[in-house]
């Protein structure tokens, strides 16, 4: 039960984030999105969910290393991906989800 409520709250963190950053970034954001959720759905018909989240953050965004990890940690922390904030229904993928993430673009 605390997971889900961890995550909920890092994904509320992470849209409020968004929400404030500057009209140029919020398009970049809005582009990430496009191509996420082109991404995603072809990925679920064979992999975990937490790998596509993890997958399709990477190919999806052009940031920076950083960007990238915190792209990636945010997509781990909600089933739904730039959409009203839901706390994931596997919690226990989460923590692989973000572990997954740190080993790809971690220090």
């Amino acid at each position: 039960m605390e997971a889900k409520k961890r995550a909920a709250t890092i994904a509320a963190l992470c849209m409020l984030l968004i929400m404030s950053v500057p009209s140029q970034q919020r398009v970049s954001t809005m582009s990430f999105c496009s191509c996420y959720q082109q991404c995603y759905p072809g990925c679920r018909h064979s992999t975990p969910w937490w790998l596509c989240n993890v997958n399709c953050a990477g190919n999806c965004d052009v940031g920076d290393r950083e960007d990238s990890l915190a792209a990636c940690i945010m997509v781990c922390s909600t089933d739904s991906v730039c959409g009203p904030v839901v706390a994931p229904a596997y919690a226990q993928g989460v923590a692989d989800c973000i572990a997954e993430c740190n080993k790809r673009w971690g220090q």
